[in-house]
């Protein structure tokens, strides 16, 4: 027995270790059907045992009742035997006692022979008693040692299946880490503890996540939608290559809008009706974004961090991660106010992003005591801008904040620099390409003093994360035919793309979007920190809380050096 239960806890020890030494799934299932062989074997042993303590009563009991009738028929016999003496000699001795009476010498004389005979068999029964006694004296000797043997075996059967209890105890404890082990050798489920069905986009079976982005990789934007598709690719590799998030493999869907209003809205549509991704992640071109919010109302998918279109903050399923071109053209006028302006003018295109910034002036210049002393407007993406620039330079404008595009941009800064103005331009990190050449390239030496606002850091802060983003930037440009000319892109939608990975890492396997909704909407209470932008605090939608970057920076252009430097920190408007 013992031999038996030592066998089975070696099987369940192997199972075991070989369970928390898997390598794979497969490893660790076959040690867990070990571990659970044994536990069978164990369980089987228990039962036997227990038959065995069950059978070793029964034999003691029948000792005991063989003792006890082996005595008393010793007892019956010796008193039968006794009995039987005394009446036969009782009889003789009346006999004699008879004859003598009646003087017959002849009766007398077989009177005394006859009560000889009786005392004779007296002696004999007596001695025949005395033989049954010792008899059953010994049987009950024998019964006892019996009876000892059977309580003996019955101590050694419990004994023996207290053993193998233990053994059963044991095998069970590895089979349970057995279990534990090939669990965590076969990794989380992705989306594994998701409430009710999994939403589109979530393959549990295969493990995989399915992400969208659009970018413009073709048509007038090429050089952005470069290096905005390239900071998605980097972040996606990056991450499933550190083993995913939470059992899912992040599977990257992008289509190239080539910079074309319809074309985003249709590829935005067919990666929502025919790829059925879950999330939309940092899609490009702030003029078409609005036109695909509608589509996100009527499947549940999420957008992060759109690039930089109108804020429409009832959007449900929307984040935005940079700082509004309101809070940013805020940000200028606080610029300005701290140079000393006194004057400042507009210059904003026909469309929802123009009005944003003439929105943030009108909202700022008050608060510092500033005089708007000229509001111009130029048609959306139109080169036509010279009369508009003249007018505010005929102002008196001492700072001018322009809501157009990157080629308005510096096609102002080259009226400017023709004009001998002095006024300082400043506008938006996505029309300024701050920390690139999109705006300042075509301007050249007319660019010098640009000034820029920042929503995320220049692409040569120098910290870990930013190395990080400059190495797999760096690989990625490498590895494609295209060149990459504008790194602030990059490093846009590769921070968008790390705070959303965060973000589906905080959902612990919960791929709902009602979960994904409770937990971006709770992030003002643990903000995601990068460093290189502001600290992303969504909240609740009704509050404005999918505005998740609050305050901006602002960077100045240097032609002579062709860099950015950031000259005024992260940090809120004035109020």
């Amino acid at each position: 027995m013992r031999k038996l239960r030592l066998t089975l806890v070696l099987l369940a020890v192997f199972g075991l270790v070989a369970a928390a030494c898997a390598a794979d799934t497969e490893a660790a299932d076959e040690a867990l059907a070990e571990a659970q062989a044994a536990s069978a074997a164990a369980s089987s042993a228990m039962s036997e045992a227990q038959a065995a303590a069950a059978a070793a009563a029964d034999i003691g009991a029948a000792m005991a009742e063989a003792q006890a009738a082996s005595a008393s028929a010793e007892a019956a016999a010796a008193a039968a035997a006794a009995a039987a003496a005394d009446a036969a000699e009782a009889l003789a001795a009346a006999d004699l006692a008879q004859a003598t009476a009646s003087g017959n010498e002849a009766a007398v004389a077989e009177a005394e022979v006859a009560l000889a005979e009786a005392q004779d068999a007296a002696a004999a029964a007596g001695q025949a008693a005395s033989a049954a006694q010792e008899e059953a004296a010994a049987a009950q000797a024998e019964a006892a040692t019996a009876q000892e043997e059977a309580a003996a075996a019955k101590a050694e059967a419990e004994a023996a299946q207290a053993e193998a209890a233990a053994a059963e105890t044991e095998a069970r404890a590895a089979e349970a880490a057995a279990a534990e082990a090939a669990a965590a050798a076969a990794g989380p489920i992705c989306g594994g503890n998701t409430t009710g069905d999994l939403p589109q986009g979530v393959d549990s079976e295969n493990g995989v996540l399915k992400i969208g982005t659009v970018q413009p990789v073709g048509g007038a934007a090429v050089v952005a939608g470069i290096e905005l598709l390239g900071g998605i690719k980097i972040a996606v590799e990056e991450i499933n290559a550190n083993g995913g998030i939470d059992g899912c493999m992040i599977e990257l869907i992008d289509y190239n809008s080539q910079y074309e209003v319809e074309e985003l809205i249709n590829q935005t549509r067919r990666m929502i009706d025919r790829d059925g991704v879950w999330g939309i992640l940092s899609p490009a071109d702030s003029r078409a974004l609005p036109g695909t919010f509608d589509f996100l109302a009527e499947s549940g998918v999420i957008m992060w961090a759109p690039i930089s279109p109108p804020f429409e903050i009832e959007r449900q399923e929307v984040y935005w991660l940079a700082s509004s071109r309101t809070e940013q053209a805020r940000i200028c006028v606080d610029h300005f106010d701290d140079l000393g302006f006194t004057k400042v003018a507009t210059i904003g295109a026909t469309n929802p992003l123009g009005e944003e910034v003439v929105a943030g002036v009108e909202i700022q210049a008050p608060i510092n005591g500033m005089e708007i002393v000229a509001q111009e407007t130029v048609e959306s993406a139109s080169e036509i801008v010279g009369p508009a620039v003249l007018n505010v330079i005929a102002s008196g404008a001492e700072g001018i904040v322009a809501g157009v595009d990157n080629i308005q941009n510096a096609l102002i800064l080259q009226i400017l620099a023709e004009n001998n103005s002095d006024a300082l331009l400043c506008s938006d990190q996505g029309a300024a390409g701050s920390g690139g050449q999109n705006a300042v390239g075509p301007a050249e030496e007319a660019a010098d003093g640009f000034l820029g606002a920042l929503q995320v850091a220049l692409p040569d802060t120098d910290s870990p994360l930013m190395s990080q983003w400059r190495a797999l930037r760096n690989a990625y440009c490498d590895s494609i035919s295209d060149e990459c000319r504008a790194p602030n892109f990059s490093e846009q939608t590769y921070l968008h793309s790390i705070t959303f990975f965060e973000v589906i890492d905080r959902l612990e396997g919960d791929l709902s979007w009602d979960n994904f909704h409770a937990v971006a909407e709770s992030l003002w209470a643990n903000p995601i920190e990068t460093g290189a932008m502001p600290p992303i605090s969504c909240g609740p939608r009704a509050d404005g809380g999918h505005a998740c970057a609050s305050g901006a920076g602002l960077s100045e252009y240097d032609y002579e050096t062709q860099s950015w430097t950031q000259i005024r920190e992260f940090q809120a408007p004035k109020s």
